[in-house]
Protein backbone atom coordinates (compact mmCIF):
# COMPACT_ATOMS: atom_id res chain seq x y z
CA UNK A 1 0.00 0.00 0.00
CA UNK A 2 1.52 3.32 -1.03
CA UNK A 3 1.67 6.29 1.34
CA UNK A 4 -1.16 8.19 -0.38
CA UNK A 5 -3.50 5.19 -0.26
CA UNK A 6 -2.56 4.57 3.38
CA UNK A 7 -3.27 8.20 4.35
CA UNK A 8 -6.56 8.13 2.46
CA UNK A 9 -7.59 4.99 4.33
CA UNK A 10 -6.71 6.58 7.69
CA UNK A 11 -8.71 9.72 6.82
CA UNK A 12 -11.70 7.62 5.74
CA UNK A 13 -11.61 5.60 8.97
CA UNK A 14 -11.17 8.77 11.06
CA UNK A 15 -14.12 10.47 9.39
CA UNK A 16 -16.29 7.37 9.82
CA UNK A 17 -15.39 7.15 13.52
CA UNK A 18 -16.02 10.87 14.05
CA UNK A 19 -19.44 10.70 12.43
CA UNK A 20 -20.46 7.81 14.65
CA UNK A 21 -21.28 10.11 17.58
CA UNK A 22 -20.87 13.78 16.83
CA UNK A 23 -21.38 15.92 19.94
CA UNK A 24 -20.71 19.15 18.02
CA UNK A 25 -24.26 19.02 16.62
CA UNK A 26 -25.42 20.60 19.90
CA UNK A 27 -23.30 23.71 19.25
CA UNK A 28 -25.67 25.11 16.62
CA UNK A 29 -29.39 24.74 17.32
CA UNK A 30 -32.56 25.75 15.49
CA UNK A 31 -35.34 26.97 17.77
CA UNK A 32 -39.05 26.31 17.29
CA UNK A 33 -41.53 28.37 19.33
CA UNK A 34 -45.30 28.24 19.57
CA UNK A 35 -47.81 29.72 21.96
CA UNK A 36 -47.52 26.61 24.16
CA UNK A 37 -43.96 25.28 23.95
CA UNK A 38 -40.42 25.90 22.82
CA UNK A 39 -37.86 23.39 21.62
CA UNK A 40 -34.45 23.40 19.99
CA UNK A 41 -32.82 20.74 17.83
CA UNK A 42 -29.48 20.63 16.00
CA UNK A 43 -29.50 22.89 12.93
CA UNK A 44 -28.17 20.04 10.79
CA UNK A 45 -31.41 18.11 11.31
CA UNK A 46 -33.87 18.58 8.45
CA UNK A 47 -37.18 20.16 9.44
CA UNK A 48 -39.90 18.17 7.63
CA UNK A 49 -42.71 20.61 8.30
CA UNK A 50 -44.28 19.69 4.94
CA UNK A 51 -45.15 16.29 6.50
CA UNK A 52 -46.94 17.71 9.54
CA UNK A 53 -50.42 16.34 10.19
CA UNK A 54 -52.36 13.65 12.05
CA UNK A 55 -51.52 15.22 15.40
CA UNK A 56 -47.85 15.73 14.59
CA UNK A 57 -46.75 19.34 15.05
CA UNK A 58 -43.00 18.95 14.42
CA UNK A 59 -41.00 16.39 12.42
CA UNK A 60 -37.20 16.27 12.03
CA UNK A 61 -35.00 13.88 10.06
CA UNK A 62 -31.82 13.23 12.05
CA UNK A 63 -30.30 10.23 10.26
CA UNK A 64 -26.49 10.36 10.30
CA UNK A 65 -26.45 13.64 12.23
CA UNK A 66 -25.06 12.89 15.68
CA UNK A 67 -25.69 9.15 15.78
CA UNK A 68 -24.12 6.63 13.40
CA UNK A 69 -25.31 6.52 9.81
CA UNK A 70 -24.92 2.74 9.76
CA UNK A 71 -24.54 -0.19 12.14
CA UNK A 72 -24.08 -3.89 11.31
CA UNK A 73 -23.80 -2.90 7.62
CA UNK A 74 -27.30 -1.38 7.61
CA UNK A 75 -28.62 2.15 7.85
CA UNK A 76 -29.61 3.64 11.21
CA UNK A 77 -32.70 5.80 10.69
CA UNK A 78 -33.46 8.55 13.21
CA UNK A 79 -36.71 10.54 13.29
CA UNK A 80 -37.83 13.07 15.88
CA UNK A 81 -41.49 14.12 16.20
CA UNK A 82 -43.65 16.19 18.50
CA UNK A 83 -47.32 15.20 18.65
CA UNK A 84 -50.31 16.87 20.24
CA UNK A 85 -52.32 14.41 22.36
CA UNK A 86 -55.92 14.97 23.47
CA UNK A 87 -55.81 14.44 27.22
CA UNK A 88 -57.00 15.87 30.52
CA UNK A 89 -53.76 15.28 32.47
CA UNK A 90 -50.24 13.86 32.37
CA UNK A 91 -51.30 10.31 33.25
CA UNK A 92 -53.66 10.22 30.26
CA UNK A 93 -50.81 11.28 27.97
CA UNK A 94 -48.63 8.53 29.43
CA UNK A 95 -51.38 5.91 29.05
CA UNK A 96 -52.06 6.98 25.45
CA UNK A 97 -48.36 6.54 24.70
CA UNK A 98 -47.82 3.17 26.40
CA UNK A 99 -51.01 1.77 24.81
CA UNK A 100 -49.56 2.56 21.38
CA UNK A 101 -46.50 0.42 22.15
CA UNK A 102 -48.53 -2.80 22.01
CA UNK A 103 -51.22 -1.65 19.58
CA UNK A 104 -49.36 -2.97 16.52
CA UNK A 105 -49.42 -6.76 16.35
CA UNK A 106 -46.21 -7.07 14.34
CA UNK A 107 -44.08 -5.70 17.21
CA UNK A 108 -42.08 -8.36 19.02
CA UNK A 109 -40.83 -7.39 22.49
CA UNK A 110 -38.19 -9.03 24.61
CA UNK A 111 -39.49 -11.51 27.19
CA UNK A 112 -41.03 -9.74 30.22
CA UNK A 113 -40.37 -6.27 28.78
CA UNK A 114 -42.57 -3.66 27.12
CA UNK A 115 -41.23 -0.34 28.38
CA UNK A 116 -39.45 1.43 31.22
CA UNK A 117 -39.90 4.94 32.58
CA UNK A 118 -38.21 7.80 34.43
CA UNK A 119 -39.88 10.79 36.04
CA UNK A 120 -38.24 14.12 35.15
CA UNK A 121 -38.87 17.83 35.57
CA UNK A 122 -38.68 20.27 32.66
CA UNK A 123 -36.64 23.46 32.97
CA UNK A 124 -40.03 25.23 32.97
CA UNK A 125 -40.98 23.28 36.14
CA UNK A 126 -43.51 20.69 34.89
CA UNK A 127 -43.28 17.02 35.84
CA UNK A 128 -42.91 14.77 32.78
CA UNK A 129 -42.17 11.13 32.00
CA UNK A 130 -39.35 9.75 29.88
CA UNK A 131 -40.59 6.46 28.44
CA UNK A 132 -38.41 3.97 26.59
CA UNK A 133 -39.37 0.91 24.60
CA UNK A 134 -37.65 -1.34 22.10
CA UNK A 135 -38.93 -4.02 19.79
CA UNK A 136 -38.47 -5.87 16.52
CA UNK A 137 -41.05 -5.04 13.88
CA UNK A 138 -41.77 -7.81 11.38
CA UNK A 139 -43.30 -5.48 8.77
CA UNK A 140 -40.05 -3.57 8.24
CA UNK A 141 -37.63 -6.27 9.55
CA UNK A 142 -35.90 -3.72 11.76
CA UNK A 143 -35.26 -3.23 15.44
CA UNK A 144 -36.56 -0.04 17.02
CA UNK A 145 -35.54 1.96 20.06
CA UNK A 146 -38.03 4.65 20.97
CA UNK A 147 -37.78 7.38 23.58
CA UNK A 148 -40.86 9.44 24.43
CA UNK A 149 -41.00 12.51 26.62
CA UNK A 150 -44.64 12.89 27.64
CA UNK A 151 -45.88 16.18 29.07
CA UNK A 152 -49.15 17.93 29.79
CA UNK A 153 -49.75 21.64 29.18
CA UNK A 154 -52.46 23.18 31.36
CA UNK A 155 -52.29 26.28 29.16
CA UNK A 156 -52.94 24.30 25.95
CA UNK A 157 -55.21 21.84 27.76
CA UNK A 158 -53.44 19.11 25.81
CA UNK A 159 -50.64 16.63 26.10
CA UNK A 160 -47.43 16.42 24.10
CA UNK A 161 -45.43 13.38 23.08
CA UNK A 162 -41.89 14.33 22.02
CA UNK A 163 -40.39 11.23 20.41
CA UNK A 164 -37.07 10.01 19.09
CA UNK A 165 -37.32 6.79 17.04
CA UNK A 166 -34.17 4.93 16.00
CA UNK A 167 -34.46 2.02 13.53
CA UNK A 168 -31.56 -0.36 12.92
CA UNK A 169 -30.44 -3.99 12.59
CA UNK A 170 -29.23 -5.32 15.94
CA UNK A 171 -31.18 -8.00 17.77
CA UNK A 172 -29.00 -7.55 20.87
CA UNK A 173 -29.93 -3.84 21.16
CA UNK A 174 -26.26 -3.24 21.97
CA UNK A 175 -26.47 -0.06 19.88
CA UNK A 176 -28.45 1.54 22.75
CA UNK A 177 -25.51 1.14 25.14
CA UNK A 178 -22.71 1.70 22.67
CA UNK A 179 -24.06 5.07 21.56
CA UNK A 180 -25.70 6.07 24.87
CA UNK A 181 -29.14 6.50 23.31
CA UNK A 182 -30.86 7.30 26.60
CA UNK A 183 -28.39 10.11 27.31
CA UNK A 184 -28.76 11.34 23.72
CA UNK A 185 -32.56 11.45 24.15
CA UNK A 186 -32.26 13.25 27.49
CA UNK A 187 -29.99 15.84 25.88
CA UNK A 188 -32.56 16.42 23.13
CA UNK A 189 -35.46 16.60 25.58
CA UNK A 190 -33.60 19.06 27.83
CA UNK A 191 -34.23 21.70 25.14
CA UNK A 192 -38.01 21.33 25.43
CA UNK A 193 -40.04 23.61 27.69
CA UNK A 194 -43.72 24.42 28.12
CA UNK A 195 -44.98 28.01 28.33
Amino acid sequence: MNTLTYLSAILLISNAAYSQIDTTIWNDLQKVQTEYYELSVPSVWANLDHMIGYGKEQIFEATGKGLPFSYNDAMVSVKVTLSNIKAQNLNEVKKNTTNKYTKYTDRIFEKNYTYDEDSLTLASGEKVYLLHTRFYRESDTEHHSKFDLVAYSSKAKAGYRYSMLIQYHDKTYELEKKYHLREFAKKLFSYFTLK
